[in-house]
């Protein structure tokens, strides 16, 4: 429902009006709305008297007549549920998917002359939020805003009053651009602490989309847009080494990762003792046997136990 008041301005206070319009553009840019309905298409009846709400509502675009239960005309807003009934409103199918499917459900509400109960917020028929309020028929709409988790790309939502009446207007569903001010920290594979034998191919990883890893091998180097990328196919190492790296913005807008720090370390294998079997009688339950050809190379091992056997 919108309530426009004309009053008169001097020119200091439009000019503050201004200043304030401009300094809230770039939040608003950062929502992403997936529905907005402030139901000023509806102008009969009322929401401040008793017998101004008795009208059934067809819906709209956003809230289809066949996903309503119980909706009634309330002068620029609906009322939700009747003397002996609930009442419901269900969105068109949205797709709240993005940002990992957290949304935002913000609505005004205010109940009949006592609160009869709360409202119910569902997404794709679960519950997700109960919204209690105070407001009554005779006062001004509450503002109450929820956070919901699980939006898909083809989702409702839907608002019901949990016992009886209540008045409902300017519902409004978004999403917020991420807050992030920071890259993500690389991540690593294989997990530091690996051992190996010979040589290791390290993957490096991160979360932040663009964002580029750096590394350096030396423990006193310092870390920075300038370092050394860090391979996308990977490094192979050779040697027990310890890599240090973080994510850095090459655009400059996010803050560097904090630093990660991961070890691998190469296993010094030592010269193995021997001796030919001639005999199965000389095989001993739970021993460990390799099989080894004439140039004596490795062919097999009993336990799949692999060691490098020097005579």
């Amino acid at each position: 429902m919108k309530n426009f008041t004309h009053k008169k301005r001097n020119g200091l206070a439009l000019w503050l009006l201004t200043l304030m319009c401009l300094a809230s553009v770039n939040v608003w840019g950062q929502e992403t709305v997936y529905l907005e309905e402030d139901f000023s298409s509806i102008t009969a009846g009322n929401n401040n008297t008793t017998s101004g709400s008795n009208n059934g509502w067809n819906g709209n675009d956003n809230f289809p007549q066949s996903k309503l239960v119980k909706v009634y005309q309330a002068g620029g807003a609906v009322k939700l549920g009747s003397k002996s009934d609930l009442g419901s409103m269900t969105t068109k199918n949205l797709d709240l998917s993005a940002n990992n499917g957290i949304f935002y459900v913000t609505f005004d509400v205010k109940g009949w002359t006592t609160i009869e109960g709360d409202i119910k917020i569902s997404l794709d028929g679960t519950k997700k939020e109960t919204v209690e309020y105070s407001a009554t028929i005779n006062d001004a709409f509450e503002t109450k805003t929820v956070e919901i988790s699980g939006g898909t790309s083809n989702s409702t939502i839907t608002i019901a009053t949990t016992s009886k009446r209540a008045f409902i207007d300017n519902v409004k569903i978004f999403t917020k651009a991420s807050s992030t001010t920071q890259c993500s920290a690389p991540t690593f594979s294989p997990a530091s602490g690996t051992s190996f034998a010979n040589t290791l191919t390290v993957t490096a990883s991160t979360a932040t989309e663009g964002g580029k890893i750096v590394y350096t091998t030396d423990p006193e180097a310092t870390l920075d847009a300038n370092s050394t990328e860090f391979p996308s196919e990977g490094l192979t190492i050779d040697a027990t080494t310890t890599i240090r790296a973080i994510t850095v913005d090459p655009n400059g807008t996010l803050e560097n990762s904090g630093e990660v720090s991961v070890t691998y370390t190469k296993i010094n294998l030592t010269k193995s003792v021997y001796k030919k079997i001639t005999s199965t009688d000389e095989i001993s339950a739970g021993a460990t046997y390799v099989i080894i050809n004439e140039s004596n190379t490795l062919v097999s091992n009993k336990n799949g136990r692999v060691k490098n056997l020097i005579k």
